[in-house]
């Protein structure tokens, strides 16, 4: 079984379209997040991305303009990932489109609803916002624009949506089922939203941030047909339940990582305190299984506290921060780095990545 590249990146949050708005917002140099006060509840600080008017997208697709905010950012993620990786429109026809999302379509869905009948006449529902009403409306607007005729899904499984895209993603490729797949999770926040949130403070973040982060993951057999240099290595994603602890452990043994190779960790936690536990945790395993000296040379990183919480969109995004993160060499001078994403009650997705390979 060959391996898999990740051969193109895009995302779309407050701070800017593209890796680079994202790199910024890590370093603390993007716009500050704005406060909002939804009807008669408390303030609350959202990274607000809000209408895109993207002429580079709007030039990919004549009905641009019929796209909902929602699918929006997803397209500009996608679209930005395809350019990256060099496809053409002929070499597009196999690959597909997985994506998460945990809130999905509620704005569209909020707009459709707003209609009358008077005298047996349905007034004010109009078929252009129908189009948005549901969660794979992203997905679908991606592959009909860019010709893409390959597995198409969208996961609703909460915050570990946009991982479980690549999870399942990795197996159609594994399956040859496409030789590639954009992978990643999409969010967009209503006033409905803000006002029901029941947050957990042991891993959500207390910001709410919207946008979409894309992969573009690619069988290595095709990766090399195009000569073309990859981002990172998709090494796998483990899905397990239990701590974080128990989780590294796993991806251990199910991949074959040792620790003293890796040298990132992102947890998908909301506080540099609760990191902190984690890592505490994670430091008295290591030093009972005799590692003690590996973990010294692993960062930590918990970039929620500076993103803010994707909610389904928080795997494509973490990852993509997680490439702003290597350096030549690798991250931190190893070889592998480790996204954790969590999931619905205790599971969590950790998504492995590792030194990209130049084809020969």
């Amino acid at each position: 079984m060959g391996r898999r590249f990740i051969v193109g990146a895009g995302c779309v949050t407050w701070a800017g379209l593209g890796i680079e708005a994202l790199e910024q917002a890590l370093r603390g140099e993007a716009p500050p997040f704005a406060v909002e006060s939804p009807g008669s509840g408390p303030s609350i600080d959202v990274g607000r991305v809000g209408p895109i008017k993207d002429p580079a997208s709007a030039a990919t697709y004549r009905r641009w303009g019929q796209v909902d905010t929602y699918s929006r950012y997803g397209y500009v993620a996608a679209r930005l990932a395809l350019e990256q990786s060099g496809l053409t429109l002929e070499e597009r026809e196999a690959y597909g489109v997985f994506l998460g999302t945990s809130y999905g379509c509620m704005e569209e869905n909020q707009r459709f609803d707003r209609y009358t009948i008077k005298e047996g006449v349905l007034k004010g529902a109009s078929p252009l916002v129908f189009k948005g009403t549901v969660d794979n409306a992203p997905a679908g607007w991606i592959a009909v624009a860019f010709k893409l005729r390959g597995p198409n899904a969208t996961f609703v499984s909460g915050d570990g949506a946009g991982a479980e895209s690549m999870w399942s993603g990795l197996r159609q490729i594994e399956a040859m089922r496409a030789p590639g797949l954009l992978c990643g999770g999409v969010e967009r926040f209503v006033d409905l939203h803000l006002v029901l949130r029941e947050r957990d403070p042991d891993w959500q973040g207390a910001t709410l941030s919207e946008g979409s982060g894309v992969v573009l993951v690619e069988d290595e057999a095709a990766m090399r047909a195009r000569d073309v240099t990859p981002l990172a290595e998709l090494v796998g994603v483990v899905r397990h339940r239990g701590s974080i602890t128990e989780g590294l452990q796993a991806v251990g043994v199910r991949l074959g990582l040792r620790l003293e190779d890796v040298g990132l960790v992102s947890l998908a936690t909301p506080t540099l305190e609760r990191l902190a536990e984690e890592r505490a945790e994670l430091e008295q395993s290591a030093k009972e299984g005799g590692h003690g000296a590996a973990l010294e040379g692993i960062e930590f990183v918990a970039d929620k506290v500076t993103l803010g919480e994707f909610h389904g969109a928080w795997g494509g995004v973490a990852v993509c921060a997680a490439l702003t993160r290597r350096e030549p060499g690798g991250w931190n001078g190893r070889k592998y780095a480790l996204v954790h994403v969590r999931g619905e009650g205790d599971e969590s997705f950790y998504v492995a990545l590792g030194e990209p390979v130049k084809p020969e």
